[in-house]
């Protein structure tokens, strides 16, 4: 953005107590008109990628940076950025990912399928960035059912989830609370459009949702490298052709229901079309079938 909005710490200083952190980042640009419609258009895919960690992690986080970048050698800069790596490096750096304390969730949109996909009831919602809005609303719900899950086992009862998102361009982040908080209400009220799945109330705080520059937040540089991993395995990125290795060996940390990772911690979007088939690999190995709807 331009910074005409706050970063998360300036939003206000009356925070809710919070026991979970989750980090954001998206790869791909938030337009919906695809380059495939003439040569403005934007990418193809859309992937937003996230991380949660335990509160009691997140003084670790900018350590675990450091050495993912140490032993990467990437030492050029004070950041991490996967689009920078080569090949080999990418693959290492997912590897390393894995091994951290933390879950991480998917959602990847195919705008040229979501086009024309319309949610009337969610229209209804006054805003902007309602594109972006809807994939973070898919990854926010998988996200807060886990620490929901995590929160009564480890404390038993529902704590609360601070929710970092790397600042882009062309969204206005105070419509993206609003919306946000209006869905956690709907769920509160037991009125959320396509229920299937909630936001829980419990976990969510719109006091608790904000950007930052992923300049500053190493926990954002994870979740680029999540999200990044994901993209090149539909595109390719940074001069390098489409991989699927860095993707597939984020395998041992991503969220899984019911011991499933489909529709859980990697979402399709929109869940009921096919795709291309020089897509599918990745979906695949995370257990998405074309033999039967999605």
């Amino acid at each position: 953005m331009s910074g005409t909005e706050p970063d998360y710490e300036e939003i206000d200083t009356d925070l809710p107590e919070y026991e979970y952190v989750l980090y954001v980042d998206e790869a791909g640009d938030i337009g919906t008109r695809t380059a495939t419609e003439g040569d403005q258009g934007s990418t193809e895919w859309l992937v937003l990628g996230g991380i949660v960690i335990a509160k009691k992690y997140e003084p670790e986080v900018p350590q675990w940076i450091s050495e993912i970048r140490r032993t990467l050698g990437a030492t050029q800069g004070p950041e991490l950025h996967y689009k920078k790596l080569n090949r080999r490096k990418r693959i290492e750096v997912a590897t390393q990912i894995a091994g951290l304390k933390t879950r991480a969730f998917v959602v990847a949109s195919h705008k040229s399928n979501m086009r024309g996909h319309k949610n009337p009831r969610a229209q209804r919602i006054p805003g902007e960035n309602t594109f972006y809005n809807f994939c973070l609303r898919i990854l926010l719900e998988r996200a807060s059912v886990t620490v929901l899950r995590s929160s009564l086992k480890e404390f038993g009862s529902p704590k609360r989830m601070k929710v970092i998102l790397a600042r882009t361009g062309g969204i206005r982040y105070s419509q993206t609370r609003a919306y946000i908080e209006v869905l956690r209400l709907q769920a509160f009220n037991n009125a959320t459009f396509l229920s299937k799945r909630v936001i829980e109330p419990t976990v969510v705080s719109w006091k608790l949702i904000g950007p930052v520059s992923a300049k500053t937040s190493s926990g954002c540089q994870i979740a680029d490298c999540v999200a990044s991993s994901f993209y090149n395995g539909l595109n390719e990125l940074g001069g390098y052709p489409r991989m699927t290795d860095a993707a597939i060996a984020l395998d041992p940390i991503m969220a899984r229901e019911n011991g499933l990772t489909r529709g859980f911690g990697l979402q399709l979007l929109p869940w009921d079309k096919n795709i291309p088939e020089t897509y599918r690999s990745l979906f695949e190995h995370y257990g998405y079938r074309w033999s039967r709807k999605l």
